[in-house]
């Protein structure tokens, strides 16, 4: 039977907003029958030219990522309130975000499977109410270590409703269309957040933010009732792949996901800790971008228009690659695009005018969405069934996480300027050790092709 692979493709589609959400791809792993439909399963030409899309679950998606987004994305501004609100500084308050964020991954993670046979709705409802509940507890506590645990609660709960709703999705009969229409969407709208942030911050302080937050999960939590539910293929396909208990955890662990008969492993190997680098710088820099702001000379809701208006812009460099294309090869690109990226992170972190900050932060996110194709290409080259790509877009995410906690504590030590230096280092390390290890595959994938 003839089979539809969409796999690379959904994820390129997937990394065109520079926050994108990094645990969709967690979902798509377990969803076996999606990354490979059986056409016989879909409409046939003749009954269904094009199937009309299912508007309610384009509401239900972008509802879902919109909630799990919230905590991911207000980061940068409640980093200063609350630093004023505890007293305490940048190492203490980054190391509280990465907390959130490895919480987020690991939840995203262990709910691949289990997204296969039971409720996307149970789920995502189960979600919401960990993001509600911790949001209306780190808004209400005085205590530290109570924010704490109320933001890994959240953690939990956004991972659990992005995978729900990039699950459902995956299940829909025209899965590349729903993720196209969905991403754009959701960023679009995410973006306001950034502007609405602000209003209650300013006034009411970093509780003003959670209870934004709760709120907003709240008002878009009953639009999950139209998530897809798990189709009958997805859960046979579940049934019947169980991992063998005697093998060892690492084992196990490659085996679900996929990857124990990947080619190219020892180069996919070496990409992983250059992304994982790469990424914890990024995250770093991201954390501290409305301190940038506010050192520029602007207030919180310019910064906040800023942030909003600068992360549409940066679209320009995913349409900017999807033009460029292979023309130039993959590791050019990936040269270019990480090289800028490091300028602008070095520049963001020296910028004391609202020109440098709003130039810097557009060239920042512009190369990100730039350079992000052309790494997921040359692990597709790697594997056309895309299992690389899965397990390092799995990777990034985790790389993400330690990126507030060590930003936290090299501000905290040396300032911003030495701030400067962690992308730098991050950045350069990251390209030494991709350009490397893409030379020697691509050759050795010259020297197979030409002894055939």
């Amino acid at each position: 039977m003839a089979r539809f692979t969409i796999f690379a493709h959904t994820l390129l589609i997937l990394d065109t907003y520079y926050l994108y959400n990094p645990s969709l791809v967690l979902s798509l792993r377990s969803q076996v029958t999606f990354l490979s439909v059986d056409l016989a399963e879909q409409p046939s030409s003749s009954e269904s030219v094009e199937p009309r899309l299912p508007v309610l679950l384009l509401i239900a998606v972008t509802a879902s990522w919109l909630i799990a987004q919230l905590g991911y994305y207000s980061q940068t501004q409640l980093f200063g309130p609350l630093m004023t609100s505890f007293g305490l500084g940048e190492g203490a308050i980054g190391m509280m975000m990465s907390q959130e964020l490895a919480a987020f991954g690991i939840s995203a993670f262990a709910m691949a499977g289990p997204l296969s046979k039971i409720s996307r709705v149970k789920v995502a409802m189960a979600g919401g109410f960990l993001v509600i509940v911790g949001n209306l507890v780190s808004g209400y506590t005085d205590s530290f270590e109570t924010l704490r645990f109320a933001r890994i609660c959240a953690g939990f709960g956004g991972g659990m409703i992005t995978a729900a709703g990039t699950a459902a999705a995956a299940s829909s009969i025209n899965p590349q269309r729903v993720f196209s229409i969905v991403m754009v969407t959701w960023g679009l709208v995410a973006s306001s957040q950034r502007v609405l942030i602000p209003y209650f911050t300013e006034p009411y302080g970093a509780s003003g933010g959670f209870f934004f937050m709760a709120a907003a999960a709240a008002l878009l939590l009953p639009l999950c009732i139209w998530l897809l539910p798990p189709t009958n293929s997805e859960t046979a396909q579940a049934s019947s792949s169980r991992v063998d208990p005697s093998l060892s955890l690492i084992s196990r662990i490659t085996e679900r996901l996929g990857l124990r008969d990947a080619p190219n492993r020892r180069f996919a190997l070496w990409l992983m800790p250059a992304i994982f680098i790469f990424a914890a710088g990024q995250a770093a820099v991201e954390l501290f971008l409305e301190q940038f702001g506010l050192r520029s000379g602007l207030d919180v809701k310019e910064i906040g228009e800023v942030l909003a208006v600068v992360g549409i812009g940066s679209l320009v460099g995913g349409a900017f690659a999807a033009w460029l294309g292979l023309r130039y090869g993959t590791i050019g690109p990936i040269v270019v695009g990480i090289s800028l990226n490091v300028v602008a992170a070095f520049g963001l972190c020296w910028s004391e005018d609202p020109v440098d900050f709003v130039s810097f932060n557009l060239l920042w996110g512009v190369s990100y969405l730039f350079v992000v194709p052309y790494i997921y290409s040359a692990l597709s080259d790697m594997d056309d069934k895309g299992r690389w790509v899965v397990a390092v877009d799995a990777l990034w995410y985790m790389g993400d996480s330690p990126g507030p906690a060590v930003g936290g504590y090299v501000v905290e030590s040396v300032g911003y300027q030495g701030l400067s230096l962690l992308p730098v280092f991050t950045g350069v390390l990251c390209l030494v050790l991709m350009v490397a290890t893409l030379r020697q595959f691509y050759r050795s994938s010259q020297a197979a092709t030409a002894g055939r």
